[in-house]
């Protein structure tokens, strides 16, 4: 094998609580994560040196991008000369909450051990990977999970796949580091959630007893700062969303509907408004290999 492409998809956090604070200055957290059908495309190429293409100009192609550094990674550790030419194809929008990057760099991951016949397992990957990025671990698992630790615990809960997201990017970026900063030098509170319970409540649709007892505490400094936030969850839940929330430390938005002909009415008169938006299902994993 000489290439590979892999179609990896964005996430959604339904709900999110900073536990605390850690010593090494890490954040514990806990959260409830899906993924969504709002792909990127990564293809990989064997090549002696690594080489990262992006259709985004805004996004750096050097050492400091993720899927660079994951690439490395793997070299360094399976004592690997050659490398891989990344031709990435960015559809997930930057700097919005729902993992784009990090989903990229899993991708880059199972890419590199599939072309160099590496055997490796997801427990493996994960563990890898979670000293990039704290999302990448959940994308070797997708669907439905609680993650926890700062995001390297991964607990499968199954899925909840025959719902449909609305997602709207504002035009903010939210820089993750300084969201946690302002959460730290905030009055906040961790508010103890019992997501194994939400979850259940999710896959059970009953999606309306999420509203009011379901929190992403970056909501909390976020809406402050950017009231167009509210606006957009405000926007969601007058065209029936039965769950609306931000993802991650933002700032893109979601708004969860129970069939696709609601989801699809909000994403025509909610395209009026707003520029950048998707009509995504929930789906039951985070990577698709294509070939």
């Amino acid at each position: 094998m000489k290439s590979i492409t892999i179609d990896c998809a964005a996430k959604i956090n339904i709900g999110l609580d900073i536990i605390r604070k850690r010593d090494d200055g890490y954040h514990d957290i806990a959260t409830l994560m899906h993924s969504v059908a709002l792909f990127d495309s990564v293809e990989c190429i064997k090549s002696k040196n690594t080489l990262i293409e992006c259709n985004d100009p805004s996004l750096d192609c050097g050492k400091s991008n993720i899927v660079y550094q994951c690439i490395e990674s793997m070299r360094e550790i399976y004592s690997i000369n050659d490398s891989m030419k990344v031709k990435l194809s960015k559809n997930i929008p930057v700097g919005s909450g729902l993992g784009g990057g990090s989903s990229d760099g899993a991708a880059a991951l199972a890419a590199f051990a599939k072309l160099y016949d590496i055997s490796i397992t997801v427990q493996m990957l994960a563990k890898i990977s979670s000293k990039i990025g704290a999302d990448i671990p959940f994308m070797f698992y997708g669907g439905l999970c609680l993650c926890e630790g700062i995001g390297d615990i991964i607990t499968p809960l199954g899925n909840a796949a025959n719902y449909f997201a609305v997602i709207i990017k504002p035009d903010i970026c939210v820089s993750s580091a300084n969201a946690y900063r302002e959460i730290d030098q905030s009055s906040y509170k961790s508010k103890p959630t019992d997501f194994v319970k939400a979850a259940t409540t999710l896959k059970a649709g009953k999606l309306n007893l999420l509203k009011d007892n379901l929190y992403n505490c970056f909501e909390y400094t976020a809406e402050k700062k950017y009231p167009l936030i509210t606006k957009i969850k405000n926007d969601l839940y007058e065209q029936y969303a039965q769950f609306a929330q931000m993802s991650g430390s933002g700032s893109a938005v979601y708004g969860i509907f129970e069939c696709e002909a609601n989801a699809k009415q909000a994403f025509d008169k909610l395209s009026i408004i707003h520029k950048k938006i998707y009509l995504a299902k929930l789906c039951d994993k985070s990577l698709y290999i294509r070939n």
